[in-house]
């Protein structure tokens, strides 16, 4: 059984301040050892590693009201220089909404879905053979508002899984099944 797992944490940083983290974590002992940081993204806040363990997918969680923009998603690939690992920016794409929250990969590694807190959104992005990401191929508004008005004015609560995506919007929850 291995023993050694990589971490990868993200963080609210400013695109000029590293914001993603690597780590390696030691199952025998628990300790963490920092394996090098990476730079360029607002808000890195939500990380997904693709299962090559090449290329790793970060949203930049950004919205329209505070930042002057909309969401991105960011495709990045892995750069190992001895034990220290460094990701390099491949590309990005606009979220389709604001605040992207959650990320999740299919099973064949071949496509992202990014979830929009903010808009109550959901969009779709094809992976390219070098990972980085495609033009958005589907885009999903939610409509709907929550049971308590001051804090659920609109389709926000929405979590992905690696398996089934629920999306609650107003009295109906959305199921898409991997």
């Amino acid at each position: 059984m291995k023993s050694q797992y990589s971490v990868y944490v993200g963080s609210y940083a400013s695109s000029d301040t590293p914001g993603i983290h690597t780590f390696l974590f030691d199952t025998a002992t628990g300790k963490l050892t920092p394996q090098g940081s990476s730079s360029g993204i607002t808000h890195p806040s939500f990380l997904i590693a693709h299962p090559n363990r090449r290329w790793l997918y970060a949203v930049s969680e950004m919205n329209q009201q505070e930042d002057g923009q909309e969401g991105k998603v960011w495709a990045l690939t892995l750069d190992a220089f001895g034990e220290r690992e460094v990701f390099s920016l491949l590309n990005n794409q606009a979220s389709g909404g604001d605040a992207p929250c959650h990320l999740a990969l299919d099973a064949s590694g071949k496509w992202l879905v990014v979830s929009n807190y903010g808009s109550g959104t959901v969009a779709i992005f094809p992976i390219q053979p070098e990972g980085s990401l495609g033009p958005m191929s589907d885009l999903v508004q939610h409509h709907g508002r929550g049971l308590h008005p001051a804090r659920q004015e609109g389709p926000m609560h929405i979590r992905l899984s690696l398996r089934l995506i629920i999306v609650f919007s107003s009295w109906q929850i959305w199921a898409l099944i991997n």
